[in-house]
């Protein structure tokens, strides 16, 4: 990267880089990327795909308001009459991308405003190349852009610092309200981290002797502002009074048996051992240090270090307490603990480099990255990472819908996805309307059948889908499907092999899928086509 790029034009710079990584990104990493955002917006606009029991439950549990980004863009490819084109899913991606440079953008500023002009460079070094920046936060994740709001309304937000100026910029706060307000539209969880930083620009205004009335005032507005803005869009959306973080809140945090928990629960350190080094990777170590000195040194008790540990502190232990725990839900601090890592990084370099110089030798220039070669090297170690998990780490589930894609019905008739739920995209990729589709959910039927014989014309299946809370039906049928696909583990069990093909299906289409811990997904996904005529 070019310092003095970043230096001139750190946008535009944040800019190029992100686009290019969404366009690049070529693999899958969670469900969530397309069946709680392009999903939903796809089934609006053109009235089919896919919508999980989240969404047709009643009250149901998902706004609309971060699906609702990319309606414009499907909307637009509708009346252009370009949705059979690729554009259907590169402009998500371009969108996304533009949205994600905020974050390295706003990352820089923070790392300037908070501790000076030589910072920013190695922030905005450390964001771009974040191992779990490159992994996510160009992926239409709610959480990739939830952390794009939150680095910007940290940017704006007062008591970052106790003699922070920014306190008394009344318009300043106003705009960080918004930006938080927004966030917490799109995730309601996302109202802890903010919880605590209003808490703390209410300690700063009742020490300072000011007045808490006009911080209150402008919280309850925008605040108020925000929750009609959701109500709106999701009243809109489903067609009925509707609020969607409530359902939301009290079936994840506040039920006796949280639906979250149905997907798995983690120990009450997860965060701390588990997803804070990952998000970090090698700029653990230098956050860790920044942290470190700055909970046990001696004064200077209100500086901005000491108020990101706090924040970082309050957030994690908070959704710690959760019994449902991701990597991506800590994502929003990403921002603030590369600061951590920046002030680290940039001190030691400063302090090699001082060593170093002869005697009254000019400083160190101010276009440098401020980061020492050794500690440059372990940082760009995590770099190979990072392609791999946008080139090859579950490729294959995303080369399947293309391959898909490009066959005409002649010979594409119906197709089945033995695989686990939403282990590839939908409508959002396949966009086939005609087509007979049907996939393995997580509210599997147990006394799910399949007719003895294959009905070469491939009839739609009586009953595709399991409605949420539907009972069980003992008989409940499908039709073979013309494709079946599933991961290559599945038929690596010699009965199921068998069984396929004496049905008279055969492999058609292969591809690799990297590594994968996942006993389930290995071995690579394949397409197995109905061959008896």
């Amino acid at each position: 990267m070019s310092a003095s790029l970043a230096k001139r034009c750190p946008f535009l710079l944040s800019l190029a880089v992100r686009i290019s990584l969404a366009l690049a990104t070529c693999t899958f990493f969670q469900p969530d990327e397309y069946f709680q955002s392009l999903e939903p917006a796809h089934h609006a606009v053109f009235g089919f795909g896919a919508l999980t029991w989240e969404w047709t439950i009643r009250p149901p549990l998902r706004s609309f308001a971060y699906p609702a980004l990319f309606v414009p863009v499907y909307w637009l490819l509708k009346v252009t009459h370009l949705d059979t084109t690729q554009l259907l899913i590169i402009l998500p991606k371009l969108l996304q991308g533009v949205i994600a440079a905020f974050a390295d953008y706003y990352t820089y500023k923070l790392a300037v405003r908070l501790y000076g002009p030589r910072y920013g460079n190695a922030a905005l070094f450390l964001s771009l190349t974040s191992f779990f920046n490159i992994l996510s936060l160009t992926r239409t994740l709610s959480n990739s852009t939830e952390t794009s709001l939150a680095a910007a309304a940290l940017y704006y937000w007062p008591s970052l610092t106790a003699d922070d100026h920014l306190l008394l910029a009344r318009s300043r706060f106003r705009l960080a309200l918004c930006l938080a307000g927004l966030a917490v539209a799109i995730r309601p969880t996302s109202a802890i981290m903010w919880a605590w930083m209003f808490a703390l620009t209410c300690f700063d205004t009742i020490r300072g002797r000011r007045s808490t009335f006009p911080i209150l005032i402008d919280t309850a507005t925008i605040g108020s502002a925000a929750v009609v803005l959701v109500i709106g869009v999701d009243s809109f959306y489903y067609g009925e009074p509707t609020f969607t973080p409530f359902t939301f809140l009290r079936q994840n945090f506040f039920s006796a048996s949280p639906i979250s928990n149905f997907y798995g629960q983690n120990p009450w350190h997860f965060y701390a051992t588990q997803a804070l080094p990952l998000l970090l990777n090698t700029a653990s170590p230098f956050a860790a240090y920044t942290a470190w000195i700055t909970v046990t040194r001696n004064g200077q008790s209100e500086s901005a270090s000491r108020r990101i540990c706090s924040l970082v502190g309050w957030t994690t232990g908070v959704y710690s307490l959760a019994g449902h725990k991701e990597w991506r839900f800590l994502h929003p601090l990403l921002p603030v603990l590369l600061l951590l890592a920046t002030k680290s990084v940039v001190d030691a370099h400063g302090r090699i480099a001082k060593k170093n110089r002869p005697h009254g030798s000019p400083n160190i220039s101010s276009n440098s990255l401020g980061i020492a070669p050794r500690h440059l090297i372990l940082l760009l170690t995590s770099l190979p990472l990072g392609l791999y998990v946008l080139q090859i780490h579950g490729r294959a589930q995303i080369s399947v819908m293309h391959h898909l894609r490009s066959l005409d019905n002649t010979d594409l008739h119906s197709v089945g996805f033995l695989m686990p739920c939403h282990s590839t995209p939908w409508q959002s990729y396949l966009h086939r309307d005609e087509l007979e589709i049907w996939a393995l959910g997580c509210e599997p039927p147990i006394g799910q059948r399949f007719p003895i014989q294959v009905d070469a014309t491939f009839p739609p299946s009586p009953m595709p889908g399991s409605p949420p809370g539907m009972p069980l039906i003992q008989n409940w049928t499908h039709t073979w499907p013309s494709h079946l696909v599933f991961f290559g583990a599945l038929i690596e069990d010699h009965s199921i092999r068998e069984a396929l093909t004496k049905k008279g299906y055969g492999e058609v289409w292969s591809a690799f899928n990297g590594w994968e811990e996942d006993a389930r997904r290995r071995s690579g996904v394949k397409v197995w086509q109905w061959m008896a005529r």
